[in-house]
């Protein structure tokens, strides 16, 4: 047996707490800009009342990458996904869902809105369609078609301005919509980066 200096030990044990307290604080410090996410939901394909469907919240170009999301039916809590999110749902009328995202890059939780139109919460506060149809996504090609995909890769990205602050992003976002010729799925009129119907 060798002896033990238990003094000695003790000593060692200390200065390596302090280097690792030392090392915990500098990890903490990055020199790395924050820079908060663009954050774009839709739906998998067109909506009906009554008939399932999957909403898609896509979270893009934001560093570090530690995010959390969640999703909200109707202002209320409704599970927590991953980055890039998926919901199934079955649409019925006044329903509204929200992806919130929470980040180091964001001051506060960012909310990305999707849902019947003039709904609580809704920051347009318009009607959409005669008869509350459930809010389409529609863009700067038309009314989006991207309903026969089953994996994430069949769904073709589009060119259109960021959802979310300053940029370009590839996929077509509540920011970008646009009134369709006619029909019962007509999307939000005068959104902010949209000339109003």
């Amino acid at each position: 047996f060798t002896s033990f200096e238990v003094q000695h030990a003790l000593g060692i044990m200390a200065m390596i707490k302090l280097y690792l307290e030392n090392l915990i604080e500098r990890s903490n410090h990055t020199r790395a800009q924050n820079v908060p996410p663009e954050v774009t939901v839709f739906p998998r394909g067109p909506v009906e009342l009554g008939e399932p469907n999957v909403l898609i919240c896509f979270v893009d170009k934001f560093f570090p990458p530690v995010l959390h999301l969640t999703w909200l039916k109707n202002g209320q809590e409704d599970n927590s996904f991953r980055k890039f999110s998926y919901l199934p749902f079955l649409p019925s009328p006044g329903d509204f869902y929200d992806c919130r995202v929470e980040h180091w890059g964001l001051p506060e939780p960012f909310t990305k809105h999707w849902g019947e139109a003039g709904a609580p919460g809704d920051p347009a506060g318009h009607r959409a369609g005669s008869q509350g149809s459930i809010l389409a996504l529609g863009g700067e090609w038309g009314l989006v078609g991207q309903s026969r995909g089953k994996a994430l890769g069949q769904i073709r990205p589009f060119r259109s301005m960021g959802s979310h602050g300053a940029g370009s992003g590839p996929w077509l976002g509540v920011g970008q919509l646009q009134r369709p010729a006619k029909g019962p799925m007509a999307p939000v009129c005068g959104s902010p980066r949209v000339q109003p119907c």
